[in-house]
Formats: C-alpha cells, sequence, structure tokens
C-alpha cells in the first residue's frame, strides 16, 4: 500500500494523484541547473572620426614639387650636365648694363674701389659663387623709383651684377609676343638648400637628397608678374622643364592655392635684400618689364679674400 505525500491516506499502489487531498504524487524533478546566460557581446562603441589634421598643403606640394624637378633633373644632368641653360636668344652688351645701372641710379662700391673696378671685379666673378658667409652688403640711400626695363637690361643686371650674390646663373629673360614670361637659368641648388629653402630641404627624403645635383638647368614660361614681393602665378605655367625634362605632365594643373604656395618660396630671393620693397612689376603692351620699387641707391659690399 501507498500513502499520500501530502495528507497521509492509503492510496492504490501506482495512483498517480491523492483520492483524498488530489496531491500530485510523481517523485518531484530535480530543479534544473540554469545555464547561464552568456554576456551579450560589448557593443562597439562607435568612434566618432577623428577631425582631419590641418596640413600645410601648399608647403607639402612644395616638396613634392621639388622632389619632382630635382629626381627628374638627376639622370638628364648626368647625361647633358655640358649643355648650358636653354638659349632664349636674349643678347646684351655694355649699353644694355650702363642704362640699367642708369636707370636705378646706383652706386656700387666693393671693398673700397670704385664702380668702375668694382664692375671689373664683378666681371672676373660672375661665373663664380660667394658664400653668403664671406661677404656683408650694406644698402643705404633708398627711394621710390618707377623704371621701364628691357629684358636685355634685366639680363645684363642678372649676370654682370647680381649672379655672384643670386643662386643662378647665365641667366637669361624674354617676353613673348603673347605678354608671357620665358627664363633660362642654370640653378645652384646646393645654395638654395641651404640659404633660402632650408625649410623644404629638410623635407626631401635622404634616399633623394642624397642624389640631388648640386646645379640643374631650369626653363620656365607662363604668365606672372610681383605685387608688394609677392611672385603671383595667375594661370599653370605654359614650360616648366629641367634640363630636357618637361615636368608639365608630371605636375599637372595644380590648384590656385597650391600653386600660390609653391611659387610664394621665390618671394624669399626678394626678402634677401633688407627694406627692399617691389611694389609692382609686370609685362607692359612694349614688351618690356614695368617695375615700380622701393630700392637702394648705393650699395656697399665687403668681400671676405
Amino acid at each position: 500500500m501507498a500513502y499520500c505525500k501530502n495528507c497521509g491516506s492509503q492510496m492504490e499502489d501506482g495512483a498517480q494523484f491523492c483520492s483524498n487531498c488530489g496531491a500530485d504524487q510523481q517523485p518531484a524533478q530535480p530543479p534544473q541547473a540554469q545555464q547561464p546566460v552568456p554576456p551579450s557581446p560589448a557593443q562597439p562603441v562607435m568612434q566618432q572620426p577623428a577631425a582631419p589634421k590641418k596640413r600645410r598643403v601648399g608647403c607639402l606640394v612644395a616638396v613634392i614639387i621639388v622632389v619632382l624637378i630635382i629626381a627628374a633633373g638627376v639622370f638628364v644632368f648626368a647625361k647633358f650636365a655640358w649643355l648650358g641653360p636653354k638659349n632664349l636668344g636674349t643678347k646684351y652688351d655694355q649699353d644694355d648694363l650702363d642704362s640699367i645701372l642708369s636707370k636705378l641710379d646706383l652706386e656700387l662700391t666693393i671693398n673700397g674701389m670704385d664702380q668702375e673696378d668694382s664692375l671689373e671685379y664683378l666681371e672676373d666673378m660672375k661665373n663664380e659663387v660667394i658664400d653668403e658667409d664671406d661677404y656683408e652688403v650694406v644698402f643705404t640711400d633708398y627711394q621710390e623709383m618707377s623704371l621701364e626695363l628691357t629684358p636685355e637690361e634685366m639680363t645684363a643686371f642678372a649676370n654682370e651684377i647680381a649672379a655672384p650674390f643670386m643662386r643662378y646663373e647665365k641667366f637669361q629673360t624674354r617676353i613673348n609676343s603673347d605678354g608671357t614670361v620665358a627664363c633660362s637659368y642654370r640653378v645652384r641648388f646646393d645654395q638654395i638648400k641651404k640659404e633660402i629653402i632650408p625649410d623644404v630641404a629638410g623635407s626631401i627624403p635622404s634616399q633623394v637628397s642624397s642624389l640631388l645635383p648640386d646645379r640643374f638647368n631650369l626653363y620656365t614660361e607662363g604668365s606672372f608678374e610681383i605685387s608688394e614681393n609677392h611672385f603671383v602665378v595667375p594661370q599653370q605655367l605654359n614650360r616648366l622643364d629641367v634640363g630636357m625634362v618637361s615636368l608639365k605632365p608630371v605636375i599637372g594643373d595644380i590648384s590656385d592655392d597650391q600653386r600660390d604656395a609653391v611659387f610664394g618660396y621665390a618671394d624669399r630671393l626678394i626678402s634677401q635684400f633688407p627694406d627692399v620693397v617691389v611694389h609692382s612689376l609686370k609685362v607692359n603692351e612694349e614688351g618690356n618689364f614695368d617695375v615700380s620699387a622701393y630700392l637702394p641707391t648705393v650699395v656697399t659690399v665687403n668681400i671676405n679674400q
């Protein structure tokens, strides 16, 4: 005989429910162990995209262009180093040199010599380069000037007066019939890296910098002017050649802001001369350069010998 688990009444064997209280007589099922609920995977935290860092786009483009120009010129320079810069057909004579000195009302003294001896000294030095640490220039008696200069006069001054102190040689300029300006010269890149663009030069990878020639030929052609010591290049150059290689297909048409930043490095050439201000330099209808500038009329140079 079986007894109810709940009230103790007698029950028939095998009965499922008590006839007295109705209690279920089936053995209780052990409680099911609760399976641990796997933790929900952590929802990834959506990171806001970092604001892009502002970059000096102009400086970066300038570095790229400098690298492209020089890297393309390495091979050409190695094979054609014996060739000079592109000949633009601009020839000058003593009259052109005398004319621009007269227009500038320039009094030049080198190491205490009078102007005639100073010019002869520069004639002997025009194919040399004088390191900036080896000379001192004092500019005095500044005047506001308005001048019209021919390409021949500009070429004469660049080669006979400025060349030993600038970072180019065998300079020529020409004004084309459409008003664009062509310039051809050999760049003294070793001096430019050290004195004009040390910040840009420092950004050129060492594996490229080690291959760069100290000098290379450069030819440019296009529209430009100077306004308050700033070079303005309003559109893509028609030509940009290193030696016999055109860089125009490589560089392509860069934006106005990038072009302005790149050619802004040319502003440093003017800033080398203290207090000089080129208010305006542009091509006129006669095919000459109209120049308005604040320039020194007395230049005293002391060169360490």
